[in-house]
């Protein structure tokens, strides 16, 4: 079985690697269509006028297969520049604009539109003591144990819910004469 697989997968890359055979009696559009190559640029290969009909085939155009031939291998060598001129130029194009936007970003940081103004609390010409200091402090802190001793109580504990009366699956037409009959 894998002798055959291998076979199989041995004759699928002999076909893609095949050379084809173009007729000298197909027209424009069936080359064009065979070779993937847009008409405008197979006339441009084959040095035909742009003038000339696309209906008309490799015969009457006086063009041999070794003419066409060199002309696609013309084409073929020449479409990787074209590629990567488009790749380069998207590349480019999206640099430049995310570029762009992170500098607008930056800018806008600088505008400060959206902070809230943060009204500080008025201090007492008063100055305390280092006890009540100390006691100021010893609340504060303890008020903000107990603040997160809370917010992580919510995260991590939830309260027992039962489900079958939370979706009120109990709640049917004759739950009165189950109810009375217990």
């Amino acid at each position: 079985m894998k002798k055959i697989m291998i076979f199989l997968i041995f004759l699928m890359v002999a076909f893609c690697f095949a050379n084809v055979e173009y007729s000298t009696e197909k027209s424009l559009i069936d080359i064009s269509r065979e070779s993937a190559i847009p008409i405008k640029k197979l006339k441009e290969v084959l040095q035909i006028e742009k003038d000339i009909s696309n209906q008309k085939t490799l015969a009457e155009l006086q063009i041999d297969s070794t003419k066409f031939v060199t002309g696609l291998q013309k084409y073929e060598e020449t479409k990787s520049t074209f590629l990567r001129g488009i790749v380069l130029v998207g590349m480019l194009i999206v640099f430049i604009s995310l570029s762009l936007v992170g500098f607008l970003i930056g800018q806008l940081q600088n505008l400060h539109l959206f902070e809230r103004k943060k009204v500080s609390p008025k201090i007492d010409e008063k100055t305390h003591s280092n006890n009540e200091i100390a006691a100021m402090m010893t609340i504060y802190l303890h008020e903000k144990e107990a603040e997160q001793q809370n917010n992580l109580l919510v995260t991590w504990t939830r309260a027992p819910v039962n489900m079958w009366r939370a979706s009120n699956v109990n709640n049917f037409p004759n739950n009165r004469y189950f109810k009375e009959s217990k």
